[in-house]
């Protein structure tokens, strides 16, 4: 029994290293997430990663709850070294599945934003005349002047409110060129066009985001969902 409690302190120790060394690593995936969002135009969040499945802490407060946990670890062991051994295992792979996951999401936006920069190399200047319409793909009208009704899409289209746009927003916050949907290297994109109100894509403020099926696009009072096939 009193090996035991010897060795519930050097278990709490590299607990608390272990819990110290994951979270520099959340740290870092926070960061490689950050800079891709700016890189792809995404207004970045704070913590973007630890917003996923980690809470939005900041580092004063991981290294706070690390010694807590080492306290915490402490006191466990001094009761049950089993216990102390059981919680530590659990508690390191639940944060290690978190990891994971982030990691995930962050390899994501790494590729997403990659892909977009590529793609804004073979951007061609826009033009207002008229390109066959892409089948399949399209804008629904969710709210605004459009709502309930589907508009097609073509290789290039601008949004705004002059007439030479391919849609036309009829607001008085709507820019002339406001948004442009593009297809470019086998994917969709959408780009402000340094408009006064903004552009958003799900919710997020962006100066332009590759388009999945489902996005929600929202100009001033209008919204549309983008649709494929």
């Amino acid at each position: 029994m009193n090996l035991l409690m010897c060795l519930s302190l050097p278990l709490a120790l590299l607990v608390t290293v272990l819990w110290m060394v994951m979270s520099l690593y959340a740290d870092y995936l926070a960061a490689q997430n950050y800079r891709a969002r700016q890189q792809s135009g995404t207004t970045p969040q704070r913590s973007v990663v630890r917003g996923g499945t980690l809470p939005q802490w900041d580092d004063w407060q991981w290294y706070g709850v690390g010694a807590i946990v080492l306290l915490v670890s402490a006191a466990i062991g001094l009761i049950n070294f089993w216990l102390l051994l059981i919680v530590s295992i659990i508690g390191l792979l639940v944060f290690g599945a978190m990891l994971v996951t982030n990691y995930q999401e962050t390899e994501r936006v790494v590729t997403e934003a990659a892909q977009l920069q590529e793609s804004r190399q073979h951007y061609a200047p826009y033009t207002a005349v008229s390109s066959p319409p892409m089948p399949g793909i399209s804008l629904y009208g969710i709210k605004g002047e459009y709502a309930g009704q589907t508009l097609a899409l073509t290789s290039d289209n601008m949004i705004g409110r002059s007439h030479k746009c391919h849609i036309r927003l009829v607001e008085p916050h709507v820019s002339k060129r406001h948004a442009r949907i593009i297809y470019s290297q086998g994917n969709w994109f959408i780009q402000d066009q340094n408009s006064r109100a903004g552009t958003f894509v799900d919710g997020l403020l962006v100066t332009a985001q590759q388009l999945r099926p489902k996005s929600k696009i929202r100009i001033c009072n209008t919204e549309f969902e983008f649709n494929i096939g």
